[in-house]
């Protein structure tokens, strides 16, 4: 059980709530994070599919018992964005997990992400950083709001 999670932000990536985490409790080190919330020793190559999201929600369950696996997985991983092509047989949490744990010896091949995007307005507008999906994808972010390229 964790004693503290930070409730998510609106469509802010998994990898931007672990780190809100580890700030809010003074963690420095990822592998630390990744232990503390989803029981990983070994970290995951592709952060943005971390395949424990079921112990993280046993973790918190005690005092967020609104978020659930299905949860995280629509609405804090870039899955939400390419599940309608999928087959729908591969639209759960289970099925993903099942996917990536079977498909581990590929992992070396996935390219990780050298940083992940953001808005500097939207930083300076909520006083706060956190990283949303919509920026993850593409290379050229158009932010309405604020007339930003």
């Amino acid at each position: 059980m964790l004693a503290y999670f930070p409730r998510p932000y609106e469509n802010e990536t998994m990898y931007s709530i672990a780190a809100r985490y580890a700030n809010h409790m003074g963690v420095l080190s990822k592998n630390t994070v990744l232990e503390d919330l989803f029981d990983i020793k070994k970290p995951f190559a592709n952060e943005d599919y971390i395949s424990q999201i079921d112990i993280l929600v046993l973790k918190i369950w005690n005092f967020l018992k609104e978020y659930t696996g299905e949860y995280f997985l629509n609405k804090h991983t870039v899955f939400s964005l390419f599940s309608p092509f999928t087959n729908t047989n591969h639209n759960s949490l289970s099925s993903i997990d099942n996917l990536i744990k079977r498909r581990k010896r590929y992992i070396k091949e996935i390219p990780i992400k050298e940083s992940l995007f953001y808005c500097s307005e939207c930083i300076k507008e909520n006083k706060i950083l956190h990283k949303k999906i919509d920026y993850q994808v593409g290379e050229v972010i158009i932010m309405k709001n604020y007339e930003v390229i």
